[in-house]
């Protein structure tokens, strides 16, 4: 149950506060419930913002690959310069190469 729980994004810190409930008689399944339900929404937004740096990055390909068939062979062709002046990099998905992962209270990474 504990691997289970795990594989699905619970950390110990959560489980062992589910545990200590249980434990104790009460029935934690509305708090399970809840934290599933958060998990599943960060996995929804980190999906999204993931596909969206995939489409990004496959846009800039294409034109990477235009302006390098237009570049004589040796000459700079200006592939960051062009992917600097993108607006569509600047949004969500270029943010999520830069975040940190989350950590918990151990200082262990989350993601």
């Amino acid at each position: 149950m504990i691997r289970q729980a795990l594989a699905v994004g619970f950390t110990l810190d959560e489980l062992s506060t589910i545990f200590k409930v249980f434990d104790g008689g009460g029935a934690p399944c509305e708090q399970v419930r809840a934290l599933a339900a958060k998990k599943l929404a960060e996995i929804e937004s980190h999906l999204q913002e993931v596909t969206t740096l995939r489409n990004d990055l496959r846009s800039a390909l294409k034109d990477w690959d235009n302006r390098l068939a237009k570049t004589a062979f040796g000459q700079p062709a200006g592939l960051l310069k062009a992917l600097a002046a993108r607006d569509v990099l600047h949004g969500s998905s270029s943010s999520f190469l830069l975040r940190k992962p989350k950590r918990n209270r151990k200082g262990k990474n989350h993601d």
